[in-house]
């Protein structure tokens, strides 16, 4: 039995599910989901809504019982967490594993049963099984009438989405000293390459689409469509549609992007304002598609 952890908005959810279901289909096992986390989100966390549940995913709600059966006591994991942070030593206890962004070796090394509960980034985990994984993250129900007015502007021609990333990375103030904003020029600039790539149109999407009409005036030399009043299963939905992404440094437009049949995903150079950490994202992203823009 695997148990992974799910936590944190629609990207996050997705992407632990990939990487459970890749652990779980290794040793043969069913896979597990422990969504207590959405019961009581810590203050200071975003609150999410759990979204797995829409999709056509191949694992189910691990129990109370199960979940205590792998996890070590309150104690026992302060003392692992300590170890892993001073001394740069994993401690899986008890088939627990709590350290993020661990390595593909690291992570093939994992033996079941086990809990997994960190956070991780990029595809190399589960890239072995991209199909399944595309064919599982597909939505139980058909898309509203709305959303398919979007698609048939979509497939009138050659279309790429434009995810302008803004909301906490903007105002929260640890957020934005992490992450910051992409600048204007990166999104001008992959436009103006997804143009002479022979993309025709537009979709912009993004949690500040008043900010984007004023400041970035893209109707002025493209012809683009708006994305608002929709939910983030939509707008993940319809990023997966298009010909080409251009993404910001935000996993929700990334994993969109790589479930998606896109030829070009482009993405800023930087992800975050620390330069090791920037260096270990980009090097988990493998998708051959990826083209790095300023």
């Amino acid at each position: 039995m695997i148990i992974i952890k799910i936590m944190g908005g629609l990207a996050s959810q997705l992407h632990k599910y990939s990487l459970g279901r890749a652990l779980a289909l290794k040793h043969g096992v069913e896979l597990k989901l422990d969504i207590t986390w959405f019961e009581n989100i810590p203050a200071g966390d975003t609150k999410r809504e759990y979204f797995l549940e829409y999709y056509n995913i191949n694992a189910s709600i691990a129990s109370e019982e199960e979940i205590a059966s792998l996890l070590p006591g309150l104690l026992i994991r302060r003392i692992s967490n300590a170890i892993n942070r001073y001394f740069s030593v994993s401690l899986p206890l008890n088939g627990y594993i709590s350290e993020s962004f661990i390595s593909k070796e690291m992570f093939d090394n994992i033996k079941s049963p086990a809990y997994l509960a960190g956070e991780w980034n990029g595809d190399e985990y589960f890239l072995g099984i991209r199909e399944k994984i595309v064919s599982e993250l597909t939505l139980k129900n058909n898309i509203d009438n709305r959303v398919a007015s979007h698609l048939s502007y979509i497939n009138k021609g050659t279309t790429a989405s434009v995810h302008i990333r803004r909301g906490d990375y903007f105002s929260n103030l640890h957020a934005n000293k992490l992450h910051g904003v992409v600048p204007d020029s990166y999104y001008k600039q992959a436009m103006h390459l997804s143009s002479k790539e022979g993309v025709e149109r537009f979709v912009i999407f993004s949690d500040d689409t008043s900010w984007v009409k004023e400041n970035l005036s893209l109707h002025s030399d493209y012809d683009v469509l708006y994305v608002e009043n929709t939910t983030p299963l939509e707008d993940f939905y319809l990023m997966t549609q298009v010909d080409l992404n251009i993404i910001s440094n935000s996993g929700f437009s990334w994993f969109s992007a790589w479930l998606g049949s896109g030829d070009i995903i482009y993405s800023p150079k930087c992800w975050v304002s620390d330069v090791n950490m920037n260096k270990r994202i980009l090097s988990g992203f493998t998708d051959k598609r990826m083209v790095y823009v300023l």
